[in-house]
């Protein structure tokens, strides 16, 4: 065989593999899709999915874990931004209640693991009801602050609507799965 026709054998191998990775992509794009149609943010929740481990693998479980982990990223700097913003005020009773806010962020952040494992053992309505839970956890902040008649510092107002639109992204996306 010739230089050249070992070229095309190679070439043409290299397009049939690309083609079919694409088909797989394609077709998990197209799962992604349907179940982020379903969400409150179907592009937060696309960005999320997309950003995720590896398509090949897009069970039901990869799935809800996936949105889990950019709704615990979110978490993660929202602690980060309260604790920071906590610091530089001198306020006493901003400073204290944003102390409150933090004790019921790091609570909310323990309960994660425990949501993965009811996922992994796919009981998606504990799962669910455990997510609420979640959201409730984090909008107690709020509900402190207008307790106290103070408004939530803006950096952490913006941060718990993210958080919450996330965890609201994985509750609809253990809903998808659910008979």
């Amino acid at each position: 065989m010739s230089a050249k026709s070992l070229i095309v054998v190679h070439f043409a191998i290299l397009c049939t593999f690309s083609f079919q990775a694409l088909m797989f992509i394609k077709a998990d794009d197209g799962q992604i899709a349907q179940v982020c149609s379903k969400t409150i943010d179907p592009k937060a929740c696309t960005d999320c999915l997309r950003s995720g481990s590896s398509s090949e693998n897009a069970t039901d479980v990869v799935l809800i874990e996936n949105s889990m982990l950019c709704a615990t990223n979110a978490m993660d700097l929202l602690f980060h931004d309260t604790f920071r913003y906590q610091g530089n005020t001198s306020g006493s009773t901003i400073k204290q209640t944003l102390n409150d806010c933090l004790d019921q962020f790091e609570d909310a952040k323990g309960k994660v693991n425990h949501i993965s494992d009811v996922v992994k053992g796919k009981d998606f309505s504990l799962a669910r009801n455990l997510c609420n839970g979640v959201v409730d956890q984090i909008g107690s902040c709020t509900k402190l602050f207008q307790s106290k008649g103070i408004s939530v510092p803006v950096i952490v107002s913006n941060d718990i609507r993210t958080v919450t639109t996330d965890w609201f992204i994985v509750v609809d996306i253990l809903e998808n799965f659910m008979p």
